[in-house]
């Protein structure tokens, strides 16, 4: 009979022995297709291979804080939106991540939680982007005050800044815009828009235009309203 439960133990240990290194023979595998989906912008074969990655070792969180990135990268927001909030309970005060979910946010029409997730990125850099984006936000929910308020302050930092603002023209393809350029814009559109004051929009726009002639989104605004929105 401990022949019988010895001979049982040593199976069951060699059993164990064997299921390992088949684990770490996947895990050696999925790292290696991770590395050769990424060298070659694979980025569905990479959040799969990551996904198996964190099956065989969930502890590899390295691996998990890649797959917000990834999951926008192809345009999969219900993902990424789950993953960076994964990655912000590991890590809630990291500025990358909280710029995707506030992104993830926007384009989720989760107008409260954009402009709280902007907020706490403006209180840690002061980067003018940040606030421009509660500006806009505020302006989508009819706050004009608080825009007139950001705006101001937005026109004295645009004195002494170079930054720029990302414009999306595309799902995948963006312009970059020079804050004074961005505000002469936003101030356009608040003037068509909320004062119905088309002259006004008029000289905004051409300033826009005037401050970075290859200011895409504005000489689209522009034309709309030179032609009655046609």
């Amino acid at each position: 009979m401990k022949k019988t439960i010895l001979a049982f133990c040593t199976i069951a240990a060699l059993t164990s022995c064997n299921n390992k290194s088949g684990s770490n023979g996947n895990l050696d595998n999925y790292k290696k297709l991770f590395d050769k989906s990424m060298n070659s912008k694979d980025f569905n074969t990479a959040i799969v291979a990551a996904q198996l990655i964190l099956t065989e070792d969930s502890s590899l969180t390295l691996y998990g804080d890649t797959l917000p990135e990834l999951y926008a990268a192809t345009s999969n927001i219900m993902a990424c939106d789950d993953a960076v909030t994964t990655a912000l309970k590991r890590n809630p005060k990291s500025e990358r991540f909280l710029l995707l979910k506030a992104l993830c946010a926007e384009q989720l029409g989760k107008v409260d939680e954009q402009m709280s997730l902007y907020n706490q990125l403006y209180a840690i850099n002061k980067k003018p982007e940040y606030l421009y984006r509660i500006t806009a936000a505020e302006f989508g929910t009819g706050n004009f005050k608080a825009v007139e308020n950001n705006l101001k302050e937005l026109d004295q930092l645009a004195l002494t800044t170079k930054d720029s603002i990302d414009f999306m023209l595309s799902e995948t393809e963006k312009q970059k815009v020079p804050l004074k350029a961005a505000l002469l814009n936003m101030r356009a559109i608040m003037a068509a828009q909320k004062d119905r004051d088309m002259l006004s929009a008029k000289k905004y726009f051409e300033a826009a235009i005037r401050e970075f002639p290859d200011f895409i989104v504005a000489k689209e605004y522009y034309k709309r309203l030179m032609t009655g929105g046609k």
